[in-house]
């Protein structure tokens, strides 16, 4: 009798595990996952639920579109435009998201005086940094383009959505910012074309949206 008994309680136990792991295995979902190139190195989105295509896609249309404003290294992009009008007075016209982008980029040379400077660009270059090339400038050349870095010849209207350099030889480089930024931008994409659990990797930059 207590043998039946033990018997029925291990069956009844074994039904309650299988009650229990039934909609966890049910409710396995393959994710929707996307690696691309952008801003100079590789990213990757993945996303769950059934909006999760459609997210990821919109996702990557977010970080491209900001490449193609932010990058350096592409003439048409706004960023170039500001570099090439450098000390000749012209207020470039950007998009909302580039001027509030270098805005806060000049939020954290203050806070950061000394260690963070976003027209640090003519020093990236003295050391070959967007090229092929990697070079140790001279003493004369390194000092050259120090002279060249000072955020606070950098005026951003934000109201008006324009910004200038006001030193001739000045360059912005965002590359220290622009990949956190486009992940905020990214996340954006996702929550709004219903993605409720995602990991957003741009480059090492990670953010996660939900729990797994």
């Amino acid at each position: 009798m207590k043998h039946r008994i033990s018997s029925l309680l291990l069956t009844g136990i074994f039904l309650l595990c299988a009650g229990c792991a039934g909609p966890a295995a049910s409710g396995t979902e393959e994710p929707a996952s996307l690696q691309f190139f952008s801003m100079d190195t590789v990213m990757s989105i993945t996303a769950y639920g059934e909006q999760g295509q459609a997210g990821v896609q919109t996702a990557r249309e977010a970080v491209n579109r900001l490449d193609g404003l932010l990058s350096r290294t592409d003439p048409d992009s706004q960023i170039s435009r500001l570099n090439a009008h450098a000390g000749d007075g012209t207020a470039v016209e950007v998009e909302p998201d580039v001027a509030e982008l270098l805005s806060f980029a000049q939020s954290v040379s203050q806070l950061l005086p000394g260690d963070f400077d976003v027209t640090i660009a003519p020093v990236m270059d003295a050391w070959g940094f967007t090229t092929e090339a990697r070079r140790v400038p001279s003493a004369e050349e390194l000092s050259a383009a120090l002279a060249l870095v000072d955020g606070s010849q950098l005026e951003v209207d934000a109201d008006n959505s324009t910004a200038r350099l006001l030193q001739s030889g000045m360059e912005v480089d965002l590359g220290a910012v622009a990949k956190g930024f486009a992940a905020g931008k990214a996340e954006e994409a996702l929550r709004e074309a219903g993605v409720e659990r995602a990991t957003i990797d741009l480059g090492g930059n990670v953010t996660v949206i939900g729990t797994r």
